[in-house]
């Protein structure tokens, strides 16, 4: 019976932070050089699958929530921390081609 709730924990948590909280591989290599950084910025704030908030400003989660994954965390190119929400069936496909584009 443990090993009945262990794996239920196990997947409940798989789910939390790899399939809810998007690509490991994306956010790895957004980070992985300056270049990177700034291709990823440009992303975040070019794209409408990508709501983007710096804690600094009032604007937080989008209205919709329902319709968006996140938060995200990313260290922008200028040292500011932002919080972002990915529009599902979108922010996914974003992520996809930056992987391609930026290997």
């Amino acid at each position: 019976m443990e090993w009945v709730i262990g794996a239920v924990v196990f997947f409940i948590l798989y789910y939390r932070f790899m399939v809810k909280h998007g690509s490991l591989e994306f956010w790895k290599l957004a980070q992985a050089t300056e270049q990177n950084q700034k291709n990823a910025y440009h992303l975040f704030t070019s794209s409408s699958a990508w709501h983007v908030s710096d804690n600094n400003s009032g604007t937080k989660k989008p209205a919709d929530s329902k319709n968006w994954d996140g938060p995200f965390k990313f260290r922008a190119p200028d040292g500011r921390l932002l919080t972002m929400y990915g529009k599902v069936g979108e922010y996914e496909k974003t992520q996809e081609e930056f992987i391609k584009r930026n290997k």
